[in-house]
This record gives C-alpha cells, sequence and structure tokens, in this order.
C-alpha cells in the first residue's frame, strides 16, 4: 500500500509538470504534437525523480514519525506516573488526616486549658497547677472538657484554691500551639 501510495505521488506531480509545459508550449504555438511528445519525455522524468525523492524521504519520515509517537509515549507514561504519585500523595495525606481527626489529644487539651486559666487569674506567676489532679473527657469529635483546680495568689496576696472547668475544640496543625485551640467556654468557682 505504501509503494502504491509512493508512486501515486510520484505519477501526480509528474503529471501537473508535463501538463504545465504542454499548456505553454500550445499557448505558444508550438504545435500538439510536439507539446505532446515534450510532455510525455518531461513526465517520465519527473515522475522518476519525485519517485526517488519519496523513497528516500519515507524512511526518514518513518523514523520521524516513530519517534513522535515514542515521544508522545514517554511523555504519557510521565503524565500517568506524575498522576499516580499525586494520587497516592491525595491518599497518604487523606489517611493521616483521618487519623488526626480520631487522635485523642485529651492530655494537650489539659495544658491547653492551663494557659487560658492563667490568663483569668490576677497574679498568673503564682499559679500552682496539680500534676495528677484532673478531669479530662473527650466530649464530640476534637472537643474536649477538663475539670481540675489551680492554687495563686487574689489581688490581696492570698493563696486561693480555685476550681475550674474547661471546655476547648481543636481546630487542626500543631497542637501544642494555643492559636490551633478555641476556648468555647472556662468557668472559674
Amino acid at each position: 500500500m505504501v509503494e502504491f501510495l509512493q508512486f501515486l505521488v510520484s505519477a501526480v506531480f509528474g503529471f501537473f509538470i508535463s501538463r504545465l509545459i504542454y499548456r505553454k508550449w500550445i499557448t505558444e504555438g508550438k504545435g500538439k504534437i510536439l507539446a505532446l511528445v515534450s510532455s510525455i519525455v518531461i513526465f517520465i522524468p519527473v515522475s522518476l525523480v519525485t519517485l526517488a525523492a519519496v523513497l528516500a524521504i519515507y524512511p526518514k519520515l518513518q523514523i520521524m514519525v516513530a519517534q513522535g509517537e515514542r515521544k508522545g509515549q514517554i511523555e504519557l507514561e510521565q503524565r500517568i506516573e506524575a498522576e499516580n504519585r499525586e494520587i497516592d500523595r491525595q491518599k497518604r495525606r487523606a489517611a493521616y488526616e483521618a487519623k488526626e481527626a480520631i487522635k485523642d489529644r485529651s492530655v494537650m487539651a489539659g495544658l491547653i486549658c492551663k494557659d487560658f486559666v492563667k490568663g483569668r487569674l490576677k497574679s498568673p506567676s503564682t499559679a500552682d497547677f496539680p500534676f495528677f489532679d484532673k478531669q479530662v473527657w473527650k466530649t464530640d469529635g476534637q472537643k474536649y472538657t477538663v475539670k481540675s483546680y489551680v492554687d495563686a495568689q487574689n489581688s490581696f496576696g492570698a493563696m486561693i484554691r480555685n476550681n475550674w472547668t474547661c471546655e476547648v475544640e481543636y481546630l487542626g496543625g500543631e497542637d501544642s500551639s494555643l492559636e490551633n485551640w478555641q476556648l468555647l467556654n472556662i468557668v472559674m468557682q
């Protein structure tokens, strides 16, 4: 099939060249027979030269097409690989976020509530929190209720024990950072 197309291209090209010469000679008044013979004589070599050129170029075209197809295939493989890496990254991120969403941050909620309580004291530098005596409940999702006491000086300098209950919600990010927690409620007695 390819050989037939190559021959067809050369024959069509030769035919058009010979027709141009034939018309030119007829318009110049050289006679129909001379013009016909000249166009046939020109048709054969032009067709052969065109065929030779097509045959010489065809393998190079095949190589170029094969290289283009291979390059396109490589680009497609690279794009698929990049998409697969992105999908894997998203899956790992989703698994991490799911794990983080159910992670118990009770200890950190207790520490964060201590900071919120210190902010309410008259003399926060004198605050003395118990090491073990606190209760922490995980209420809903990442919401926590912490109940404990603090000994701190009042405005007269006397050490007073204040019972407190604090409700906080973890918003995401580094859980040791106060900015990533929201104070929902604090009651001091």
